[in-house]
């Protein structure tokens, strides 16, 4: 059986799948870190917390929900994003996490969810069975040595339809950022096949949980930054980055060409400053760089369960897409 957890039981959850699901956090901010969440105006809409019982009331595994809306030309389609399935490791080997998957597909289908969503850290066949189908997640790493460095700064300048402008900002994001950031990325929504909608208060619950994790988490969770154009206008458009030891991680550019020219011959200035060794990031955002390498992530897959005749339409044509429409700060 499947339902909600209550607040108790959610405790107990939160206690044994500690050890697989903490980002870096001791077992108090780890418990303090998913209530704030759903504490959050977001997430008291949008996230819950479920378990797969037994006839005995035993708990036998559980996940979180969360409600989504994916757009596709405009048409918005109602998605439950599934996350932190756990059973715990003496209840392993008995499908129960199959089982409560299958029951929470029955509820979404119930209450009129279009499909399901999520991002498997497990081998992704796991969840093809069930219906799952995979997005492409194709990225990039290339290694900053000197020579393309100033091969791809001279490049992405030319491309530029605007000389280097002192007014380009790059530090940490801010709550005050979030209007600007919001009205550019349904732009940026708007032009694209697909992608997943981000109202304010999503964004404040996002930005709120990489804040947490970057002044709590003991794997030194690097700043989320975001450079822009104009600090005080936001006239072009956004990247997102961060930057930790030898790696430089661009999370996302939402801009017109060729803004995303200008903001990535600001990013790559920034890798030459902070003497960065490799630069990472979804090959959604590396479309004006030349000479990247480009593979196929072996963790985090994003994977989506059409459950409407509708949107099994439309996935056929998302998954023709490549790359994937999929920002990284959508991941969850």
């Amino acid at each position: 059986m499947l339902r909600h957890l209550e607040a108790f039981e959610i405790n107990r959850v939160l206690a044994q799948n500690f050890r697989t699901w903490s980002p870096g956090l001791d077992p108090s901010r780890y418990k303090h870190y998913q209530w704030w969440q759903l504490s959050q105006d977001w997430g008291r809409r949008n996230l819950e917390y479920f378990g797969h019982f037994s006839d005995s009331g035993e708990l036998l595994a559980s996940c979180k929900r969360y409600k989504f809306q994916m757009q596709a030309r405009h048409k918005s389609f109602s998605v439950a994003g599934i996350g932190a399935v756990f059973v715990d490791a003496g209840k392993r080997g008995k499908s129960y996490g199959l089982k409560m998957l299958e029951e929470m597909e029955a509820l979404c289908l119930e209450e009129d969810f279009e499909a399901l969503f999520l991002n498997s850290d497990i081998d992704p066949s796991y969840y093809e069975k069930l219906g799952y189908r995979l997005f492409d997640y194709t990225v990039f790493m290339v290694e900053v040595n000197s020579d393309w460095l100033h091969y791809a700064i001279s490049q992405m300048d030319a491309l530029s339809d605007k000389g280097l402008d002192e007014s380009f900002q790059i530090r940490g994001v801010e709550l005050s950022d979030i209007p600007e950031m919001c009205r550019h990325h349904k732009r940026w929504l708007a032009r694209r096949p697909y992608g997943l909608e981000r109202s304010e208060d999503y964004w404040r619950y996002k930005l709120g949980r990489e804040r947490y994790l970057f002044q709590h988490s003991r794997l030194h969770w690097p700043r989320l930054e975001i450079v822009t154009d104009n600090y005080a206008q936001f006239q072009g458009g956004y990247a997102l980055i961060e930057s930790s030891g030898i790696y430089l991680r661009v999370l996302e550019i939402v801009a017109p060409e060729p803004m995303q020219n200008s903001l990535w011959s600001q990013i790559l200035r920034l890798a030459k400053r902070r003497n960065v060794r490799i630069l990472r990031g979804w090959k959604d955002v590396a479309a004006p760089l030349k000479g990247l390498k480009f593979y196929k992530r072996d963790w985090s897959f994003p994977m989506i369960n059409p459950l409407s005749d509708e949107m099994n339409e439309q996935l056929d044509s998302w998954l023709k897409v490549e790359p994937a429409c999929m920002l990284e700060l959508d991941h969850f």
